[in-house]
């Protein structure tokens, strides 16, 4: 249950980080029916930013359910892995809600420069 619970609050926390980065820091990516391997190359898309700057946003918010499923495996109590699944179920819910908020509002705000910069990429 702990391992459960820290993999969904982990992937939770990332998937709503993604989202505020993709609203925040967008770049190309490949069309449909290109080969996936092959990225656009845009100047000063800051692709590589925005890819590092989410992972460790994800990595900052996923050290509490990552820190009590640890807690939990190290100490192996059915309490201790009830609380895990369900801090890590909550913990991503709650951080997955907040960031797709979060990641509207910025989209909201800078839609007519997001769609410019969709049309540049085309």
């Amino acid at each position: 249950p702990a391992v459960i619970g820290m993999n969904l609050g982990v992937l939770l926390v990332s998937a709503g980080a993604s989202s505020v980065f993709s609203a925040l820091m967008p770049y190309p990516s490949t069309r449909p029916g290109d080969s996936p391997f092959a990225q656009p190359a845009v100047q000063g898309s800051g692709a590589g930013l925005a890819q590092t700057l989410s992972m460790l946003v994800a990595l900052l918010l996923s050290i509490v359910p990552v820190y009590v499923a640890a807690q939990a495996i190290i100490e192996p109590t059915f309490l201790g892995n009830v609380w895990a699944l369900l801090l890590g179920a909550v913990w991503g819910v709650v951080v997955f809600t907040a960031c797709i908020w979060l990641g509207g509002k910025i989209f909201d705000r800078s839609a007519p420069e997001l769609v410019a910069l969709t049309q540049t990429f085309d």
